[in-house]
């Protein structure tokens, strides 16, 4: 039990490989501080914009989650950078794994907060619309109650990296694959329920336009998203249960490589549904508020009309949706 601090010369014992690792590693820095800088102005923005309306407006709202949680990802990772360009270092029980550790959670937590924008969704339009607040709520609070079992898990890997390693070699790899395939399903589940009632919802006639955008926007998101989590698991299986790779094994590199390129994709896709499928919002250094059609993440009202089978009576009900 202790915590000592290794330091390595080199990355690897190919000159080849060390230039080419320096090289990608200068330029994943150089594109996480514009992703950091982006974020983080849209961030401030969201807040101010969202602190003018209500002090509690962030307690329910996707979209200053993601923005929240991309810039956090990108400070983590650019953190995470500079500490692997000093020591070298990728083993578990470096400061590196640690700082790979709480990246892996903000992006989880992104996730996170999108699938609790699809619960509320649902449970606001297609499960008893008599209670629309309650269901709402019990949306987020399974958000909240996700977010935490993830960070306290987030807590005992950080330990567990410091001070019992081979503890954190041996539960870290079947953990993540259950958080991951958790976090998979619940995208299915929910994604699937959420788009059989919008479409059930279509095909009765319905002509919400705003609700057909958010149909086709949310097919396209949760498709790409999901197909991001089977990669990552895909690639977990085959670095550490096909090929048994160890930490100092430099192929790891080309995995952690195609890694990259995962998440980048899928912040450039995140940002630009966002933006109203557009990235124009993020070079706007102001408080203007984003002007677009977006309704995934959009604050938007809807009017839906229902009528009683034992009255003449019609009903109007107004969803709001704080996202």
């Amino acid at each position: 039990m202790g915590y000592v601090v290794t330091k390595y010369d080199e990355f690897t014992s190919s000159e080849n490989v060390n230039k080419a690792i320096l090289g990608l590693s200068i330029i994943r820095m150089f594109l996480y501080t514009l992703f950091f800088i982006f974020n983080f102005n849209q961030t401030f923005k969201e807040y101010k914009i969202g602190m003018a309306k209500s002090k509690k407006f962030y307690l329910k709202n996707a979209r200053i989650f993601s923005f929240t949680s991309i810039t956090l990802f990108s400070f983590m990772r650019i953190a995470m950078i500079g500490v692997f360009l000093y020591d070298k270092s990728i083993y578990n029980g470096s400061i590196w794994a640690a700082l790979s550790i709480w990246g892996t959670l903000i992006q989880y937590l992104l996730w996170v907060s999108i699938a609790g924008y699809w619960m509320s969704l649902l449970y606001t339009f297609f499960i008893s619309k008599d209670i629309v607040a309650k269901n709402t709520n019990a949306a987020w609070t399974t958000t909240y109650i996700i977010t935490l079992v993830l960070i306290i898990w987030t807590i005992l890997q950080t330990i567990f990296n410091f001070y019992f390693v081979d503890l954190m070699n041996l539960i870290y790899g079947p953990i993540q694959v259950v958080i991951i395939c958790g976090i998979g399903g619940f995208y299915v589940i929910n994604g699937y329920i959420l788009v059989r009632g919008m479409k059930s919802h279509e095909m009765n006639g319905s002509k919400i336009e705003k609700l057909k955008e958010t149909y086709k926007r949310i097919i396209r998101l949760s498709i790409l998203l999901l197909l991001f989590v089977v990669l990552a698991l895909l690639l977990y299986l085959i670095q550490y249960q096909i090929l048994k790779l160890e930490d100092y094994d430099k192929e790891n590199y080309i995995f952690y490589m195609i890694v990259c390129c995962l998440e980048f994709s899928q912040l450039f896709i995140i940002m630009y549904s966002l933006g109203g499928d557009s990235f124009k919002c993020y070079f706007i250094f102001s408080f203007k508020p984003i002007e677009n059609a977006n309704t995934s993440f959009k604050n938007y009202s809807t009017t839906i009309s229902t009528s009683s089978t034992s009255s003449s009576t019609r009903n109007e009900i107004e969803l709001k949706i704080n996202d």
